[in-house]
């Protein structure tokens, strides 16, 4: 029984580390998409935030419009 309970501590801490990083991941997609928003406000052309963020142009577009799924 003691085996059955140190594979579900291994359960629960491998799901924690898990979400945590969901976390982590949203929080720097949220920033990242701040960061273009701002360049884009600052005149920077699509282009540039484009192949600086790693994104495609039309997904730059969505950002900066609003309509970006997550």
């Amino acid at each position: 029984m003691e085996e059955n309970g140190d594979e579900m501590s291994r359960v629960r801490a491998a799901a924690e580390r898990y979400q945590q990083a969901r976390s982590e991941q949203a929080s720097a997609r949220d920033a990242l998409h701040s960061a273009i928003k701002a360049a884009l406000v600052a005149g920077l052309p699509i282009g540039q935030v484009a192949h600086e963020s790693g994104y495609d142009r039309e997904h730059v577009r969505r950002i900066r419009d609003g309509k970006e799924s997550r």
